[in-house]
């Protein structure tokens, strides 16, 4: 739910959000080799029958603005955001071997975590004719709630920024230190420079430096659950990222380079324990993208090639490839439009994740591959009026182009399926 209101002295945007999911849990396919035979996805034995996560999102958000001066192309304002968030999680299960440590219940697993934030933000803002400016003061209450504990804190912060903008050129920089509570000492700083290439606007140069040193989340210090109990010391994470883009033609093609080095990188090893790299890692990316309209033919081309210094570690695949044709056509005086296409997605051979249910967070192991299979999918989408269809064969290859079609460690990608749906709009 959302509501604006604005009036000559005044304006406010309120927005309220509530979000729940439900997983079903099953740990992974306890022996991989049993996609090869033929046996039906269901009779494929798991590693968990009885587990689940809910996910209950809560977010209230009201920012309120109020003119005090203004004077040729010059204005001053003051605004007033005010954030509440509430984030639950919930996992139940039966206990069994899957996980190392039973440390409370024998019998059941009912994992409860919950954070609470209240957050007030106060800002100054200047505007001019093609930059603008803001000074700004934050509070932020917040509550952390685990099975057998809890805690919180005040932090407080500011936060400061300016854009500049004309007909070529645009540039943001934004800041933000923490100067109490648990984030004590957190900086931030982000920069972003677009410029123009042609009077159009349709080829364009961007460039991105973004700049953090944090603490981690207070659930990598100290965490509680029938299964899992940490409670440890770690060090700031001090990331730094490069991204530059060259877009021509519209967005038709874009070519990408991205930099990141990382330092105090955390991740789960195998054992399902959070650690910390020793030293720092350097990941970097080259990409390009592709878009091709050609009469009632569409072609969108996307590549990535990614190196990482860590790779003994924490693995990544080399090459990653989407590519999709379709063809599309209005029929019968254009009260039909019809679009017919297949899409292939690829990511070279590496060590990938594994995943932990309890914890909803993938882990790092250096065992198993996955990769070097493309997952093909073949769509039709209608449009008649107001009315959308769509029918989608995914993974129409399955069981023709070998059985390593995994996306996380024991996480197959499901076999052949057909799935098919309706949109109708009330209102043009």
């Amino acid at each position: 739910f959302s509501s604006t209101y604005e009036r000559h002295r005044y304006k406010s945007f309120f927005i309220i959000k509530n979000q729940q999911f439900k997983i079903g849990e099953n740990g992974g396919i306890v022996d991989e080799n049993d996609i090869e035979v033929a046996l039906a996805p269901v009779n494929i034995p798991v590693q968990l029958s009885e587990a689940s996560n809910k996910l209950r999102n809560f977010n209230v958000n009201l920012t309120q603005v109020v003119p005090l001066i203004a004077w040729y192309n010059n204005k001053l304002s003051i605004s007033h955001s005010f954030v509440y968030d509430r984030k639950k999680h919930f996992y139940s299960d039966v206990p069994s071997a899957y996980y190392a440590s039973i440390l409370y219940d024998s019998l059941q697993t009912l994992d409860s975590t919950r954070i609470h934030a209240l957050k007030n933000i106060l800002k100054l803002n200047l505007s001019a004719l093609h930059t603008s400016w803001y000074l700004g003061y934050g509070n932020n209450l917040v509550a952390y709630f685990s099975n057998v504990d809890s805690t919180d804190f005040v932090e407080n912060f500011i936060i400061a920024g300016s854009r500049f903008h004309d007909k070529k050129l645009k540039a943001e920089l934004n800041l933000k230190h923490t100067f109490t509570g648990f984030y004590q000492g957190n900086f931030s700083a982000n920069g972003e420079v677009k410029y123009a290439l042609t009077q159009l606007n349709d080829n364009d140069i961007s460039m991105a430096v973004h700049f953090y040193n944090r603490r981690p989340d207070y659930f990598y210090w100290h965490f509680t659950a029938n299964n899992f109990y940490w409670d440890t010391i770690l060090n700031k994470e001090q990331i730094f990222s490069l991204h530059s883009f060259l877009n021509l033609w519209s967005n038709r093609l874009v070519l990408g380079i991205n930099y990141y080095r990382w330092l105090h990188y955390g991740y789960f090893d195998s054992l399902f324990v959070y650690r910390q790299l020793p030293t720092e890692m350097n990941h970097f990316t080259l990409s390009g993208e592709l878009k091709v309209p050609l009469k009632h033919f569409y072609f969108h081309t996307h590549v990535l090639y990614q190196r990482n210094s860590q790779s003994a570690i924490i693995d990544f695949p080399d090459f990653v490839a989407m590519q999709s044709l379709n063809c599309q056509s209005w029929f019968f005086k254009k009260a039909l439009f019809a679009q017919v296409g297949v899409s292939v997605n690829y990511f070279s051979s590496f060590y990938g994740r594994g995943y932990i249910p309890a914890l909803l967070h993938f882990y790092a192991q250096q065992t198993d591959k996955i990769g070097n299979y493309p997952f093909i999918d073949a769509y039709i989408n209608l449009k008649i009026k107001r009315a959308r269809f769509f029918f989608k064969l995914e993974h129409l290859n399955s069981g023709m182009s070998g059985a390593n079609y995994f996306t996380a460690i024991h996480y197959p990608l499901q076999q052949r399926a057909f799935r098919f749906g309706i949109s109708w709009s009330f209102y043009d």
